[in-house]
């Protein structure tokens, strides 16, 4: 009996040395548990930080093409509500109008490609709209990145600068006096070669450059300003306005000032030849 007591003392004690060992192994786990959560909690507060601080439209979505996270920017871009979280990537064809954004989503995970296209959203207004797949840091896909960006500044300028270049090949070739065309903000979006010729500029020291800031500041003229605007308004041409101008090897130059409103290029009414 004395046996069999000591026997199962050794027993307990190798089971109770046993539970000891496993509970420092779960006190391990514990730790290292714990230590995970307080890095997945700091990558989260960062993500968000991230996020909140992001100036672009982005919006993350599964593989299930239901969106994750997006941005302020995205959040009042894209007119999207916290509610929008775990709904379907469709949500976003409200903004670009039956574009059957799904579908791209689709190509972009299947294909594992960047896709990048020029859309016009239903504003009226031009983004560029780029989804790259979602790879997790062991390469996994875990859906796409939507990026939108607003390019209808550039866009409308750049198709302007093409429609203008057009009309002037067509219409102003033959006129052999130095021709400039402004925009409303009197920024120059055009000037002929006898342009360049008489007043010994460079096309990058004028096209894309208000008047007032053209050479030496000569342009910078608050009268001819002021009958750009009112040709702007009415429509009515101004004559006879003179400049005078520090022309290289000429010095000071006297030149006479005549414009007149174009009719409407590229959907663009305020330009003034």
């Amino acid at each position: 009996s004395n046996e069999e007591l000591q026997s199962s003392n050794e027993e307990l004690e190798t089971s109770q040395e046993e539970l000891q060992s496993t509970n420092e192994e779960l006190i391990t786990l514990n730790d290292e548990l714990q230590s995970r959560m307080r890095e997945l909690s700091g990558s989260n507060d960062d993500l968000h930080n991230l996020l909140l601080g992001v100036d672009r439209a982005i919006v993350i979505v599964g593989l299930d093409l239901r969106i994750r996270r997006f941005t302020q920017t995205a959040e009042k871009l894209l007119n999207l509500l916290p509610t929008d979280i775990g709904r379907s990537a469709a949500q976003l064809n409200s903004f670009f109008g039956g574009f059957g954004i799904e579908k791209v989503i689709s190509d972009a995970i299947r294909d594992l490609a960047t896709i990048e296209r020029e859309v016009r959203a239903v504003d009226g207004r031009w983004h560029v709209l780029r989804i790259v797949p979602y790879r997790t840091l062991d390469l996994a896909i875990r859906g796409a990145v939507i990026t939108v960006v607003d390019i209808d500044l550039s866009k409308r300028r750049t198709d302007l600068s093409a429609a203008v270049d057009q009309y002037a090949a067509e219409g102003l070739a033959a006129i052999q006096h130095p021709l400039m065309i402004v925009d409303g903000k009197c920024t120059v979006i055009w000037v002929n070669t006898p342009y360049y010729e008489a007043f010994q500029l460079t096309p990058q020291e004028v096209v894309g450059i208000r008047l007032e800031k053209i050479g030496t500041g000569a342009w910078s003229d608050r009268e001819l300003v002021k009958q750009i605007d009112e040709t702007l308004q009415t429509g009515a041409p101004f004559r006879g306005h003179f400049l005078t101008l520090e022309l290289e090897g000429a010095g000071e130059t006297r030149v006479m000032v005549n414009g007149s409103r174009l009719r409407s290029v590229a959907d663009e009414t305020k330009l003034v030849l």
